[in-house]
């Protein structure tokens, strides 16, 4: 059974999208290849950075936007309101085998800050780095400080 915490309407890309956010703990642990929930406490993992949007199944919704742990998720506004916008971004800019993962994450991070959410992003990003040192992702290391200075030339240049 699917359990819908949030539903939003969004108009992006001269369309209204309806999106459900739900918490989806097992999907979320197999995507992200966390064998269980203790990992998440032995690597010091902020589940708020644990999500990914997927074209809905059923009619009455466009889009799911997966969590893992919805009070989390809200603790903190602008953290939730930027990875929901990077998440929505997807929607234009999805990933696929044909483009750069860095230049898709990268184009996802300047919809969410040219809607404002340059701090909340900031964090998020922030929480995304610690999550690769503590695993010893390079890959993901890699890409993220390819985002930080990208997200760090549009903030030098705005001010």
């Amino acid at each position: 059974m699917l359990c819908v915490c949030e539903e939003l309407t969004i108009e992006m890309l001269s369309k209204t999208y309806k999106v459900a956010i739900i918490e989806t703990k097992p999907q979320i642990l197999k995507l992200y290849g966390v064998p269980s929930r203790l990992w998440l406490s032995l690597y010091s993992i902020d589940t708020r950075i644990l999500t990914f949007i997927s074209q809905s199944t059923v009619p009455s919704y466009d889009y799911y936007i997966h969590i893992y742990d919805y009070s989390h998720f809200n603790s903190e506004k602008d953290i939730k309101l930027a990875i929901i916008l990077h998440e929505l971004a997807h929607i234009k800019y999805p990933d696929s085998a044909e483009n750069d993962l860095a230049d898709t994450e990268i184009s996802c991070d300047m919809f969410v800050a040219d809607k404002g959410y340059q701090v909340g992003l900031a964090k998020v990003l922030w929480m995304i780095d610690h999550l690769a040192e503590s695993l010893s992702n390079e890959q993901l290391k890699d890409i993220t400080i390819k985002r930080i200075t990208s997200l760090n030339s549009i903030l030098d240049h705005a001010g």
